[in-house]
């Protein structure tokens, strides 16, 4: 396998994981290319031994303290290509947010200041349709190239089914995100980053960023799912038609809730915190327990934002 890429055995996943929930696979393996990353899958399912492809572990849950087959990472896949005269960003699956939303304000291009602060890789971000100040990633995308059924293939947005926090991506699994194309436009430099600076200041000062946690861990309730019980308990709902699960969450009296070494955030409510070496089951179970007394004090299924990985 190691001609594929990088290939390590019995790896801790701890590190790889924005909980650092401790879980060892049988291989971790970075694939040095998109090529090698397709001929690694055929491998794989040739030998029969089970995969799972992940990217900067920023919003999963590992359910297991051991998977018996390859853990495939994709930080090697970081390639990107700016078309400055079509203003198309062009990347692989492995591209971090962060890092090409600095890039593109320092050349002066807008359409990734919202995703400045959040730990992800595009093809996850692509996959969870990941968003931040009434932005998200799909608002911007062009197309997607795919690896599915032995072929590759292009899909452009309007052949994807995006909505908050969700794409066709978690119901097709076995489709493989490859690169991406994004529009782009030229904007004011020192206004990019001024806004940009405004809101990493508000993160540091409204999420708990000194612990491990995988970011909001449930979605926001909207008001085409609960015009009524909205109104009957009168909730506080925003422009966009949301209320803020922490907003539930803290009415429900949870914020500092431990089980074990999993904590409710004290600082913002739909944070879960690893607050002293939590295990998966104390993070799961903790999830549960919010969800239940959510559902009996406000008649809300808040579902989650985050996704446990059974594997």
């Amino acid at each position: 396998m190691d001609k594929y890429g990088l290939v390590n055995e019995n790896v801790d996943l701890k590190k790889y994981n924005t909980y650092k929930i401790q879980s060892i696979c049988k291989y971790l393996i970075m694939p040095d290319t998109i090529d090698n990353l397709i001929c690694l899958i055929k491998y794989l399912t040739e030998k029969n031994i089970k995969y799972f492809i992940m990217g900067n572990g920023s919003n999963i849950i590992f359910k297991n303290n051991y998977f018996d087959g390859a853990i495939i990472r994709l930080d090697l896949l970081k390639k990107y290509e700016i078309d400055e005269e079509k203003s198309i960003l062009n990347c692989e699956c492995g591209v971090y947010l962060p890092l090409i939303s600095s890039k593109l304000i320092n050349m002066g291009y807008s359409g990734f200041e919202w995703c400045t602060g959040l730990p992800g890789f595009i093809g996850a971000s692509i996959y969870n349709n990941a968003g931040a100040y009434k932005k998200q990633i799909s608002d911007n995308l062009i197309d997607v190239t795919v690896y599915k059924d032995g072929k590759i293939i292009t899909l452009k947005k309007d052949d994807i089914s995006f909505n908050y926090r969700n794409s066709s991506f978690k119901e097709n699994k076995d489709c493989i995100i490859l690169l991406a194309r994004f529009k782009i436009e030229k904007k004011d430099i020192n206004e990019m980053k001024e806004l940009v600076k405004d809101r990493l200041k508000r993160r540091v000062e409204t999420q708990p960023l000194d612990y491990p946690s995988a970011g909001s861990t449930f979605r926001n309730p909207h008001i085409k799912d609960y015009s009524d019980v909205f109104k009957k308990y009168n909730l506080p709902v925003n422009a966009d038609g949301f209320v803020p699960a922490g907003y539930l969450i803290e009415q429900t009296g949870l914020k500092g809730k431990c089980i074990n070494g999993a904590m409710v955030s004290e600082k913002h409510a739909n944070f879960i915190i690893n607050y002293n070496n939590a295990t998966s089951d104390d993070i799961i179970n903790l999830i549960n327990y919010v969800k239940i007394r959510v559902k009996e004090k406000y008649e809300i299924n808040l579902i989650l934002e985050q996704e446990i990985i059974d594997l």
